[in-house]
Formats: C-alpha cells, sequence, structure tokens
C-alpha cells in the first residue's frame, strides 16, 4: 500500500510541473526562457554533488544540500535519447541535478548488448557548460555491481515532434555526440563512400528507411503497399539536393542508406540508386566495438552531412531531422507512408 501511494503521489506532482511549465511556455515564453539560461544550479565538476565513490545504496551517496532528478529506460534508443532530453529540461526547470541512466538494448538486442552509459555516446562535459548545470550519471552514484535495490517514483515524457518544443530548444540541441564516436562514424562513412586517405570527406545525404516493426502502421495495407517505395525516397533526396544547392552552393552526390531492412534484393535497388552504405558485417563493427554501435554510427551520419530524408513516425527519424537542420543549417524531409501514394505532394 505504502509503495503505490509513494508512486502516485510522485506521478501527480510531476505531472503538474509537467502541465504548468507547458502552460507557462505558452503564455510567457519570455521569463522562463530568462530562468532557463539564469539557473542557479552551477556547473561545476559533477562529482562534488556526491559523497564520494559510487555505493551500495544510491541514498547513501547524495548531499543532503542538494536535489536530484532521474529517470528510467525501457524502449528503444532513440526513445531513450528524447527520455533523457525530458529529463534534462525537467531538471532545469526544477533546479535540480540530473542523474543520467545507461542505455539498455532494446528489440533483437536484449540480452545481446550490455547497457551502455550515455557519455561514452554524448559529450556530457560540452552538454553541462551548454545548460550550465552539473550532470550525473549513475555509475558516479551507485555500485553497478550492487544488488541493493532502492525506491523511487516515476514521471511522464514530453512532446518532441514540433519545432517549438521546449525539450528539444533548451536541452536537445545541445546533447552533441562524444567526439571518439564523431571520428568513427566519419571513418565508416568514408570508407563506404570510397573516399581516399588524401581527400577531405565530401558532402553528403543520408537516408533513414524504417521497416522491421514499423508494419503495425500498416494495418490492413499489404506491406508491398504500404511501404514508400525507394523511388519515393528518391524523389525526397532530389528535392534536399536541389534546396542544398540553392542554400549553399552544394553538389550533393553522395547519399548513405541507413535502415532496418534485411531483404537482400532491396539494398540491391538501393545500389542501383548509385547510393552506398555502411556494411557493418565486412567493417566488423559489432567485433571490435560491440553491438551498439551500428546504431549509433547510423545515428551520427544522420546528423553529420548536409541532408537528410526519414521516415515518418520514427523518432530515430524525427530526432536526426531536428539535428540536421539546428547543427549543420541542412535540408530535411519525412516520407510518408502507410498507403499507395500516401507520400504524394
Amino acid at each position: 500500500m505504502h509503495r503505490r501511494f509513494v508512486l502516485s503521489y510522485t506521478v501527480f506532482v510531476i505531472g503538474s510541473v509537467v502541465l504548468l511549465t507547458l502552460f507557462v511556455l505558452d503564455v510567457a515564453p519570455a521569463p522562463l526562457y530568462g530562468i532557463l539560461l539564469n539557473s542557479s544550479v552551477d556547473s561545476r565538476r559533477a562529482e562534488s554533488y556526491v559523497l564520494g565513490p559510487p555505493t551500495e545504496s544510491f541514498r547513501g551517496n547524495l548531499r543532503n544540500d542538494t536535489k536530484y532528478i532521474t529517470s528510467w529506460l525501457n524502449a528503444g534508443w532513440t526513445n531513450s535519447v528524447m527520455t533523457i532530453g525530458n529529463l534534462l529540461y525537467l531538471a532545469l526547470i526544477t533546479e535540480r541535478v540530473p542523474i543520467l541512466p545507461r542505455f539498455l538494448p532494446s528489440h533483437g538486442d536484449r540480452g545481446k548488448a550490455l547497457p551502455i552509459p550515455f557519455s561514452h555516446v554524448f559529450n556530457v562535459s560540452r552538454l553541462s557548460e551548454d545548460l550550465r548545470i552539473p550532470i550525473l550519471e549513475w555509475d558516479q552514484v551507485k555500485d553497478v555491481n550492487s544488488d541493493t535495490l532502492d525506491e523511487l517514483g516515476c514521471w511522464a515524457d514530453y512532446e518532441w515532434n514540433r519545432d517549438y518544443s521546449p525539450v528539444w530548444r533548451f536541452v536537445g540541441r545541445h546533447i552533441h555526440w562524444n567526439t571518439t564516436l564523431e571520428k568513427l562514424a566519419e571513418e565508416h562513412a568514408r570508407r563506404a563512400m570510397g573516399v581516399p586517405d588524401s581527400e577531405p570527406t565530401p558532402a553528403y545525404i543520408t537516408v533513414h528507411v524504417r521497416h522491421d516493426d514499423f508494419g503495425v502502421h500498416c494495418h490492413d495495407v499489404p506491406l508491398g503497399e504500404c511501404w514508400a517505395p525507394l523511388s519515393v525516397f528518391a524523389r525526397r533526396v532530389a528535392e534536399v539536393q536541389q534546396e542544398v544547392l540553392d542554400k549553399k552552393g552544394i553538389r550533393a552526390t553522395h547519399v548513405i542508406m541507413t535502415s532496418d531492412e534485411r531483404d537482400p534484393s532491396w539494398w540491391a535497388e538501393v545500389g542501383e540508386l548509385g547510393w552506398t552504405w555502411v556494411d557493418y558485417a565486412a567493417e566488423g563493427t559489432t567485433e571490435k566495438y560491440g553491438r551498439w554501435y551500428p546504431l549509433l554510427i547510423d545515428a551520427v551520419l544522420q546528423s553529420s552531412g548536409v541532408g537528410f530524408v526519414g521516415t515518418d513516425h520514427s523518432t530515430m527519424s524525427l530526432v536526426a531531422l531536428r539535428r540536421m537542420q539546428d547543427w549543420q543549417d541542412g535540408a530535411a524531409r519525412l516520407t510518408k507512408f502507410g498507403w499507395p501514394g500516401a507520400d504524394d505532394h
């Protein structure tokens, strides 16, 4: 009974903060912006916000004069990134120190890949400086080998699918890649495009086609009629190429495909378009770096070129679009699917 009461009370309180935040943002964005830029929680070394090395129970390592906030992850990787963005936004507006969880494997990698720390993917020191707050990871707070179970509450997610999303504007755009991961992704991209060592990395456009479990969005429509054909993606790529040419004077002829599609004949069609992709099996990426890295490298490539074409309803495509537009000032499109002609325009 006590556990249920604590959980529901936590949801109510945090839910109230969410509703209040959205209301304030809608009617008085300027004051809120000032609050976010003048946080009273300074960005000194995160280690000073714990009492010492990781402990058996997290409560034994937290300071009595500091408030904290954390979250759980239980979805695909991009949704987990968005959840952490929501967590950081709440940390800003409630003036609490965020404790970031590890990314957990999902879908086919459950039981195969190990959890990976946030800082192995993203640049935490830069993020802390940009947000002007300290950022902790659970590895700094609680011993990863501890068998002690600690009770916590829960909270709800924000939306990311609007260009005025406060979570993206104040947090998400500051979650930049770990520089080691960026370099690794560029090396993979250069080999995929056949770029000689003596030449710079050319401008490229990345495409993300999501299939796999997205058949649920097709309902009664056969998959062959539901999925947007490659010709539709090619039309979107041509639009992005033209926009990049008009806007920046850059001819982006290289196109890199990223997709969860497993049909060899489909990939053969991609090749017929003159596009390329990273062959992770040939690269031995999983064997060299771990099961997370094909996914992570795809995500970096989707945000590192001059243009991006993604799949509607995919959070991976949505966040890639935001990164492309804000980080690269690039051109981006999302391709609709669901029935024949869904993306006609």
